[in-house]
């Protein structure tokens, strides 16, 4: 998972359809009307469609909406993809538009993508631009007043999301998005699907593995959410991934002299006391600095991971020198606002400051220099305030498919922790391998080089599992180990 303000976010994840016969674990649902294609606009070679889906699963009877969809055909289809958007917030529709090649994977099979509920053509979560960006966070509560402060801001910017997007407000979790998925299966025409999940969407893929499991040929996790979490192991085992992974950086940086400052932990520390004392300048929104940002900046980075530009990024604002990026951040007046949907998926509520102070405190214990995980903080405060329901709250994954799970999970990925992949896969049991890959990045294995990739279209191709501690590893952008 990776929040981020404004844009839609994370990464997306893919699924294969294949022939089998099976019954549903969920209750039977009439067959959906075959999906009816028609050109993408902009989209050579795409076509796209709607699925109608229940607005309100459990009013089956009640309004609808509709789901985008897009397939790209193979020459010779043996069976088809379904290209499923992470984040939340990834549009897939939009993606697979501008996306030829899918891992090698699209030369034998058909290619399709969906834009979940909430998220692009699919009742998008609308939000006013200037509400999303004025609630920050720049800085992190830590008392009462602060928090009541973020509470009200949250629910007026609930209030206007609320208006713009319409009766979809309320229901935009995995859960109900899993069963938009078995809706989409049917419309395609595709008896059995094979999940390849990356990040958020390994939470819709575990929904889907526990409601249909037997429509379920199979699965690749890679980048691994763990649903089971509470609020306080949710952001202490953050925490400790990005010091972890600031700590790799930390290592390399010792040994590359190309890295661009001398003591990273040093560097830091001394942007960060600037930047508290409000000693750092502003970025390039006219913002000033702040220790949160500062970090989040840093934790955005270590996803890829980009050890150089982190080294870059402390000696620019360590010497005095204003961070510029070529990035354009001029945004529309309105936009697909999607981190909330975390809060239909996890209860992250706290009571009072004191409760933030205490997850701030356990963080920085196991996390004693970068002291807590921006991305995830930045989760939870989305929370704060927001009140559509929880209506899919944590609990341990299940699955009912016969084929084991793969759980594909870089050892330092900041985003989804390692602890996340490991936890995911005790509960599931025989009904899963975790792959622990010597690797560095959030990526999604099937586009890295090497094993990584092959790995992710074996299993997806004929369901080979790797090795469990694979020794084949990559290397970041723009460093030599």
């Amino acid at each position: 998972m990776r929040i981020r303000t404004a844009l839609v976010l994370l990464t997306p994840l893919v699924a294969v359809a294949a022939c089998g016969t099976a019954a549903t674990t969920a209750k039977p649902k009439p067959s959906a009307p075959a999906a009816a294609w028609r050109p993408c606009p902009g989209g050579e070679g795409v076509e796209c469609a709607d699925v109608t889906v229940p607005l309100d699963w459990s009013r089956p009877g009640g309004p609808v909406i509709e789901i985008a969809v897009a397939r790209r055909k193979a020459p010779v289809s043996e069976g088809t993809i379904v290209y499923l958007p992470g984040g939340p917030g990834q549009p897939g529709v939009e993606t697979l538009i501008g996306s030829k090649k899918f891992g090698g994977l699209e030369r034998r099979h058909d290619i399709v993508s969906i834009d979940p509920r909430g998220v692009g053509a699919s009742s998008p979560l609308t939000c006013p631009a200037a509400q999303v960006m004025a609630l920050g966070p720049e800085r992190l509560p830590t008392t009462d007043a602060q928090l009541r402060e973020l509470r009200q801001a949250s629910a007026a910017l609930a209030e206007a999301c609320r208006k713009a997007t319409g009766p979809a407000f309320d229901h935009l979790d995995s859960a109900s998005a899993a069963q938009d998925l078995d809706r989409v299966r049917q419309a395609i025409g595709a008896d059995k699907i094979t999940i390849y999940g990356h990040s958020y969407g390994t939470l819709l893929a575990q929904e889907y593995a526990a409601r249909f499991g037997q429509r379920l040929r199979g699965a690749v996790l890679d980048g691994v959410m763990d649903h089971s979490l509470d609020r306080r192991t949710f952001t202490v085992s953050a925490a400790r991934a990005l010091e972890e992974s600031f700590g790799q950086f930390v290592t390399w940086c010792a040994k590359d002299k190309t890295c661009e400052v001398d003591d990273p932990v040093a560097a830091y520390r001394r942007v960060l006391a600037k930047a508290e004392r409000g000693k750092l300048g502003e970025d390039e929104n006219g913002r000033a600095w702040t220790p949160y940002t500062v970090t989040a900046t840093i934790d955005a980075m270590l996803f890829t991971p980009s050890w150089p530009a982190v080294g870059l990024f402390l000696n620019t604002l360590d010497k005095g020198r204003p961070w510029r990026t070529d990035g354009d951040d001029t945004l529309p007046k309105r936009i697909n606002h999607a981190d909330p949907i975390v809060c239909q998926d996890y209860a992250m509520a706290y009571r009072d400051a004191a409760e933030i102070k205490a997850d701030l405190a356990a963080a920085a214990a196991v996390a004693p220099t970068v002291r807590y995980s921006p991305n995830a903080m930045k989760a939870v405060l989305t929370c704060q305030g927001w009140p559509a329901p929880v209506k899919n709250p944590q609990h341990p994954p299940t699955s009912g498919a016969t084929t084991p799970l793969l759980l594909l999970q870089s050892r330092y990925d900041n985003a989804t922790p390692v602890t996340w992949a490991s936890n995911v896969a005790r509960h599931l049991g025989k009904r899963a391998r975790l792959t622990v890959l010597p690797d560095w990045t959030h990526a999604m294995k099937l586009y890295n080089k090497g094993c990584q990739a092959r790995y992710a279209a074996d299993y997806l191709s004929s369901l080979k599992l790797p090795p469990a501690s694979p020794a084949c590893t990559g290397t970041p952008p723009g460093v030599t180990l």
